[in-house]
């Protein structure tokens, strides 16, 4: 999933995500077959039922529906294509609910049955819809902005003899409005919708001129749009204007504002509208709609509040009026009596606020963070009671793990903290604070310095978890810290046990737990890879022993930096990325057994990683190398195409079976180079005629020219490889391992490793 323009690499998530689920019951891996893993959940605000016993959730294309007293996920309405922008109650019937879509489609759903009702197509997917809202009054009529991907080319803006440059930008800025608009409102007709299963209706619900009216044009995006009481009218933001709709005129009245507007919102009971910009301030609007004419119009009154000190990113007003709720980025609920202008205040709600909601008995607010959390707040107590968290977005890891204990993914969450998420059931678990710290807004405009989790390790029992935080630079200087942690099942939470700062002298590459014994390797990009274990010491506090992490020894070999290391299945091997070499240590007696030299051309390892029982996969920055490690060498190699680079990859490897999966990305598209057995590549040192690849199973031209179009077009997003497990060519394989091992392999007589 793409995430704020990177990758989060789902690849090895699916892969472990795959023997998870083997190793599971029929009844608890039912949730697999769902598919509604992660998802937004704060894109729109949430809606509850009519009888407040459900919520609905968009979760990016499909909607989610939790039970409200114990959040827990009892349906899901699935089939748009692209990302749901919003989502209503159907005001007829009290059991179904419309959904707009940037696939420009209108879906009527009876969530009492878990089915789609009707469907229509009001739009191209090349004008998504993005707001979308009912007439109170008529449920027939509905209002909707849809925005035009592309826009239309007009005439170049010639320039007068007479015209400034101030003049002729002007001009030029003026004639690209009017030939390009950014958004278009519209009037539908929602009684098609009901008549989707007809043949006949649905042949004239096509003539989308009887059933789609514009009503006007933007100029720039829509940040908002509500309906006002009755709907006498209704209103949207763009930019800095503010645009009334009278229904009943069918005319438009437009407000302008000082500086760009985010949100609105629209009295249940009065015509009055709130809206907020990015300055923090909210604006009071008051209507007028009695003596509104075409030819007498009247400038609308407004008031100005302010307390947010950046940009107001929600608003609500109760379902009484008497007060206005708002939120932004300082993670803190603003309760405005309108009355009396004063304040009440809902602090440390963990995240920014996004979106804000009501139950229909008005006894709870549902609140959708920047952390995709929903929290269900008591509107007497303003206590959280409940909430409904989802994948935290945040920076990925090295290296994505899980945790064998609770079976959880483990993901960086919020600004120093670990995420559990429990994919079986599709819900979050726990959070570990690493770096313990406060939500705190940004001062002016200048970016807090971010705090995050680089290396996560667990033991096989998953009772010890160890950690690598980094706080980038800012105020003061990097700082990075190894901490070793342990569970504690009285809390159901991992208490921290020894904390190492500055453990090396630059940034940390990998780090590993033993699979067997108490033993940690991590490795640094600079020059050597420290060994922690785990001893007993004398402790001053209790004047007793206790049990703590420290180093036992530490290791180089000739200088090189390191970039990767793995243990072995059986624990009983160490393999190291010095450079172009891997070198094989024995971890329990400080031994370098043997170094792995790689045929040219020479390129820095970037990951290596044990597959099966005696094979070593290495990836460097333009291939890919499987070493047989009962003859050291090379088993079958495998050259990327020479337009792809192993910039950011992942690389995971089967716990049981002799595969291995690698993902590797090209710009902002994810790419692979196989989708079944990898081969030995036509110009690679051993050229094994082991599973050959379709691409490259023939020499015939043919084949030659598939093989050119196919580097040339995207590939797919995955890639698997199964190494044989017998030798396909026995007597080339031991003619070519006697001839290279010199060149591939190097025996423990060598001095240039050492352990200090």
């Amino acid at each position: 999933r793409r995430v704020h323009g990177e990758f989060v690499d789902p690849l090895g998530l699916c892969a472990m995500l795959h023997q998870h689920r083997r190793e599971l019951p029929s009844s608890e891996s039912a949730g697999f077959e769902n598919g509604a893993y992660g998802g937004v959940l704060t894109r729109c605000p949430p809606v509850f039922s009519p009888d407040c016993k459900t919520m609905f959730v968009c979760a990016s294309s499909i909607v989610k529906m939790y039970q409200t007293h114990s959040c827990e996920l009892i349906g899901v309405l699935r089939g748009h294509t692209a990302t749901i922008t919003d989502l209503q109650l159907n005001p007829k019937n009290p059991t179904q609910v419309y959904t707009c879509s940037l696939d420009g489609t209108i879906r009527l759903w009876d969530y009492a049955e878990l089915q789609e009702f009707g469907r229509w197509q009001v739009m191209t997917p090349a004008c998504p819809l993005t707001h979308f809202a009912i007439h109170p009054n008529q449920w027939t009529t509905g209002f909707l902005i849809c925005t035009p991907v592309k826009r239309k080319a007009g005439k170049p803006t010639t320039r007068k003899p007479s015209d400034t440059d101030e003049d002729y930008n002007m001009r030029v800025e003026r004639n690209l409005r009017r030939r390009s608009k950014a958004a278009l409102v519209l009037q539908v007709d929602l009684k098609a919708c009901y008549n989707s299963s007809n043949r006949k209706s649905k042949k004239n619900a096509n003539k989308k001129g009887n059933l789609v009216r514009k009503l006007f044009s933007l100029d720039d995006a829509a940040s908002g749009l509500a309906v006002g009481p009755g709907g006498a009218f209704f209103c949207v933001v763009s930019g800095c204007k503010l645009l009334v709709w009278y229904t009943g005129t069918n005319t438009v009245r437009k407000c302008t504002h000082t500086c760009a507007l985010t949100v609105v919102a629209v009295h249940p009971t009065q015509a009055c509208v709130a809206t907020g910009d990015e300055k923090g301030q909210i604006q009071l609007w008051f209507v007028q709609i009695q003596d509104e004419t075409p030819s007498k119009p009247q400038q609308l009154v407004s008031n100005t509040m302010h307390w947010h000190a950046h940009a107001v990113a929600s608003l609500m007003f109760t379902m009484d009026g008497n007060y206005l709720l708002s939120g932004g980025e300082e993670a803190v609920l603003v309760l405005w009596h309108l009355a009396s202008l004063q304040r009440q205040f809902l602090p440390r709600l963990g995240a920014p606020l996004v979106s804000l909601a009501m139950s229909g008995d008005a006894k709870l607010y549902a609140i959708g963070c920047a952390d995709n959390c929903v929290r269900l707040i008591n509107t007497l107590s303003l206590r959280v009671v409940n909430s409904v968290q989802g994948f935290k977005f945040a920076a990925p890891m090295q290296k994505l793990r899980t945790d064998p204990r609770s079976r959880c993914v483990v993901l960086n969450g919020r600004p120093g903290a670990l995420q559990f998420y429990d994919l079986v059931n599709d819900r979050h678990y726990i959070d570990v604070d690493i770096v313990p710290r406060n939500t705190l807004s940004r001062r002016d405009e200048k970016p807090l310095p971010a705090v995050g989790i680089d290396h996560v390790a667990f033991s096989r029992d998953g009772y010890t978890m160890v950690t690598v935080d980094r706080t980038e630079p800012g105020e003061t200087n990097e700082l990075i810290s190894l901490k070793f942690w342990t569970y504690d099942e009285a809390s159901d939470n991992y208490i921290l046990n020894t904390r190492v700062d500055s453990p090396h002298k630059g940034k940390i590459s990998s780090l590993n737990h033993h699979p067997r014994e108490d033993l940690v390797v991590s490795t640094a990009f600079t020059n050597n890879f420290k060994v922690w274990t785990l001893c007993d010491l004398e402790d001053s506090d209790t004047q007793g022993r206790a049990r703590v992490w420290r180093c036992r020894s530490v290791g180089v070999y000739r200088d090189y930096s390191i970039n990767d290391g793995a243990f072995s299945p059986d624990g009983s091997l160490l393999a190291i990325a010095c450079g172009m070499v891997v070198c094989l240590w024995d971890p329990l007696r400080n031994v370098l057994l043997r170094t792995l030299s790689h045929p040219p051309p020479r390129e820095q390892l970037r990951r290596v990683v044990f597959v099966g029982q005696h094979f070593l996969v290495a990836v460097s920055t333009r291939h890919m190398f499987v070493w047989n490690l009962l003859t050291c060498s090379v088993w079958y190699t495998y050259r990327l195409p020479p337009r792809l680079e192993l910039r950011r990859f992942n690389l995971v490897a089967h716990a049981t079976e002799p595969l291995f999966v690698i993902c590797l990305l090209e710009g902002n598209d994810a790419v692979s180079f196989s989708n079944d057995t990898a081969t030995s590549h036509p110009d690679s040192p051993n050229k094994h005629k082991s599973s050959v690849h379709p691409s490259s199973a023939s020499n015939s031209p043919t084949r030659r020219r598939k093989k050119k179009n196919q580097n040339r077009s995207n590939l797919p997003s995955s890639s698997s490889f199964s190494i044989p497990q017998t030798h396909p060519n026995p007597k080339h394989s031991n003619n070519n391992s006697n001839n290279n091992n010199n060149n591939s392999s190097s025996n423990n007589n060598n001095n240039n490793g050492d352990f200090v």
